[in-house]
């Protein structure tokens, strides 16, 4: 049995080689799972569960596998301290997966912190409008 780990950070790049001058073949996401291939002191050979990528990624303290509950459905997510808007700790970006372990009013505990709930959906969730799923992206400015 392949055993599955999940991505606890924002964004992680995933290399076609092991060293960070080398071409990023694709990136993952908070929540994403993988399994190991290989692994060394700095590095470990990957492929991601949800899409079948093959390639490196640097080695940190990733989290055992985790069945996400819920995806975030806005651009951003602001994740916080506590179950207020005080005290950001880091962003999520669309489409980013996580498991609630709490609720309270309105926000949702997962590994990482509290996020609003009006930022999730549940992971099984399907925007039915097109359009309203462009619209997040309207205003972005690319440099």
């Amino acid at each position: 049995m392949t055993k599955y780990l999940t991505n606890n950070l924002s964004i992680v790049n995933l290399y076609k080689n092991p060293y960070k001058n080398s071409e990023i073949v694709t990136q993952m996401i908070h929540g994403e799972s993988f399994s190991i291939l290989k692994k060394t002191k700095k590095w470990l050979k990957v492929k991601i569960l949800e899409d079948g990528y093959k390639g490196y990624i640097q080695n940190k303290k990733y989290i055992n596998y985790l069945k996400p509950s819920h995806k975030i459905k806005s651009l951003k997510a602001e994740v916080y301290k506590f179950p207020n808007k005080k005290n950001k700790i880091s962003v999520l970006s669309f489409g980013s997966k996580i498991k609630i372990l709490e609720r309270k009013k309105k926000f949702f505990r997962f590994h990482g912190g509290w996020l609003s709930k009006d930022k999730t959906a549940l992971i099984s969730y399907k925007e039915r409008d097109f359009f309203k799923k462009i619209k997040i992206f309207k205003n972005i400015k690319y440099k």
